[in-house]
């Protein structure tokens, strides 16, 4: 089966000081309208982030911004199947220790939008998106980055 990629635009701008970083991006396959965005400011120690996207994938946007100190922090974004119209922002702004981020979302997924804040200070942080089977329409907010009353309001799910 040919790979089909179109209108992908990758950018890695990481200012500051950066230790032991790996970023993969593997996304075999047919993908489409994909952003991804990591800007990584201030200080990041040992940061691993791999996207590896099999499958069939449409506008999908994923944005690691993680302004401040971020150290030991894995982001796996595997996610196996047909994405549809899928936004990822990972922000963190302040202090971040040990954070492990994955996000691996097989099966059918349309019109996923996952956001993690995280302003402050995080220590030991792990947030697991698995996500089996067929997805529709998920919007999700970390339960320390919002209030329960906010998740209701916006009809949201709290991890």
């Amino acid at each position: 089966m040919p790979v089909v990629i179109r209108n992908v635009k990758i950018v890695h701008n990481m200012p500051g000081v950066i230790r032991n970083v790996k970023i993969v991006h593997n996304m075999p396959v047919v993908t489409r309208n994909v952003k991804t965005v990591h800007n990584m400011p201030g200080v990041a120690k040992n940061v691993k982030i791999v996207h590896n996207m099999p499958g069939v994938r449409r506008n999908v946007k994923i944005v690691h911004n993680m302004p401040g100190v971020t150290r030991n922090v894995k982001t796996v974004h595997n996610m196996p199947g047909v994405i549809r119209n899928v936004k990822i922002v990972h922000n963190m702004p302040g202090v971040i220790r040990n954070v492990k981020i994955v996000h691996n979302m097989p099966g059918v997924i349309k019109n996923v939008k996952i956001v993690h804040n995280m302003p402050g200070v995080i220590r030991n942080v792990k947030i697991v998106h698995n996500m089996p089977g067929v997805t529709k329409n998920v919007k999700k907010c970390p339960q320390y980055a919002c209030s329960h009353q906010k998740c209701e309001k916006m009809s949201t799910i709290c991890l």
